[in-house]
């Protein structure tokens, strides 16, 4: 929420307080460089940053947030707590759309198309907070919809954003094909004597190989595996934590495909700490189920119930019992 709120500051005012603050605090032998929000790049686009250092960060760490409020709004059943939520995902959606991003569009909807996987049915829910979003958006950030959104028109798609990264994939090339494997090995990469590339997949590509790429995936893999069983199972203290940490999960996987997210600190850690708290959650979650497993295993046996029904006897074997002395009078006879 407090970086959602100082990137629409910064967005209306010009006024960066995450690095205004944090200079004006700490002692003069630390030196925090200058968040000039005016600045703008070849798109026009202005550099709106909050407390990160690049845009594409402040996009990461929104998206990644995202999901506690969306997911609280399935769950809670008081108005005031839904209208709470609701809030906070509104100024989430509006600060992304305040960086001029595309990635402020992509990243939100891998969060809303997890939280659809799981949750298919309640998601009727969140309609009505799709259509205050489309009214509050341009209101706390004016023209920020429509400078992103037109970023992917087609006739925009020839920007050097894009035709970079179209070309980052012919560039690595020859390193992949000659390393496919295990790649050069990690920070063999220079991107000061090669490239700078877009993309922390293509960089675990050509450092790490298929067999890295495959382990950094099954990273945010790993997270939504583990929160499965609870989020399936519905549990009423656990699913909703797992569920969180699993769309959170799947958003810095697509994050990971946008730009080259583990040179910044803030979007790992923010992934490090739902990868935590799903751990945590799932443990509960497990030992929680066991005990209740022993708890009805461990039902004391009510002797005076087995006599009850060991005295019931059925029709047939009474019929049975009427005719046992007839069989025996012909049997003697």
């Amino acid at each position: 929420m407090t970086c959602a709120v100082g990137v629409l500051i910064e967005y209306r005012f010009g006024i960066n307080l995450f690095y205004l603050v944090t200079d004006t605090i700490l002692p003069g032998i630390f030196e925090m460089g200058k968040a000039n929000s005016a600045i703008r790049d070849d798109l026009g686009r202005r550099m709106v940053r909050g407390p990160a250092v690049m845009p594409l960060e402040t996009v990461a760490m929104l998206a990644m947030a995202l999901p506690i409020a969306l997911v609280r709004i399935l769950q809670r059943e008081e108005m005031r707590q839904r209208v709470l939520y609701g809030v906070a995902a509104c100024l989430l959606f509006a600060a992304a759309f305040a960086t001029y991003r595309k990635s402020a569009l992509l990243a939100p909807v891998s969060v809303i198309g997890t939280i659809a996987y799981f949750r298919r049915r309640e998601l009727l829910r969140l309609a009505p907070l799709g259509l205050v979003v489309v009214v509050v958006i341009p209101v706390l950030a004016p023209g920020a919809v429509r400078m992103t959104t037109e970023q992917f028109d087609p006739n925009r798609l020839n920007v050097s954003t894009v035709s970079d990264r179209s070309a980052d994939y012919d560039a690595i090339r020859p390193d992949v094909w000659t390393h496919l494997i295990f790649g050069k090995g990690w920070g063999a990469y220079d991107h000061v004597s090669y490239r700078i590339l877009d993309s922390e997949i293509l960089r675990r590509l050509v450092e790490m190989g298929t067999l890295g790429v495959i382990a950094f995936l099954a990273m945010a893999v790993s997270v939504v595996v583990t929160g499965r069983a609870a989020i399936v199972n519905r549990d009423a203290k656990w699913a909703a934590p797992a569920l969180m940490a699993s769309a959170s999960a799947v958003s810095f996987a697509v994050i990971s495909a946008l730009f080259d997210v583990m040179s910044f600190p803030h979007a790992v850690y923010i992934f490090l700490a739902t990868a935590g708290i799903a751990a945590a959650s799932v443990s509960q979650y497990r030992e929680e189920r066991a005990g209740r497993s022993r708890s009805r295993s461990s039902v004391p046996h009510n002797p005076r119930s087995t006599l009850r029904v060991l005295a019931q006897v059925s029709p047939e074997r009474e019929a049975a019992r009427m005719r046992t002395p007839e069989r025996a009078g012909t049997s003697s006879s």
